[in-house]
């Protein structure tokens, strides 16, 4: 909890909770998975679900993409590897991995989605 409340305040400042009653309990969680947790909270008079990246997960991942263009780079240089396109499918994978990454593009989604089907009493 004290990592999530430190990256909570580096996000909103430091007096993120006077706008969002948040519970930080492990038994609160609503879901989490190897890169993001999320939490239930309020917003005013509204529930909402706030997704917080794990401690460490950024610079973890970024390691690893490093390595692996470091290790696919190599790999090039062996007759006929270059041809099979390692370094463009790493390329690939790194940009979806960094995207997992920033909250904001789930949350855009997440907006659109919920402007496409305002009209919809049965979807919320």
């Amino acid at each position: 909890p004290a990592e999530t409340e430190a990256a909570l305040s580096d996000a909103f400042g430091p007096d993120w909770r006077t706008a969002l009653d948040l519970d930080l309990l492990p038994e609160s969680t609503l879901g989490s998975g190897c890169i993001a947790s999320v939490f239930r909270g309020r917003l005013g008079e509204q529930d909402v679900a706030v997704k917080v990246v794990h401690p460490g997960v950024k610079q973890s991942i970024q390691a690893d993409l490093r390595i692996l263009t470091a290790v696919t780079r190599a790999m090039e240089w062996a007759p006929g590897v270059a041809a099979l396109g390692l370094a463009n499918s790493v390329e690939q994978f790194a940009g979806l991995m960094v995207g997992q990454l920033d909250l904001r593009t789930e949350a855009a989604s997440l907006t659109r989605f919920a402007q496409n089907f305002d009209s919809q009493d049965d979807i919320t």
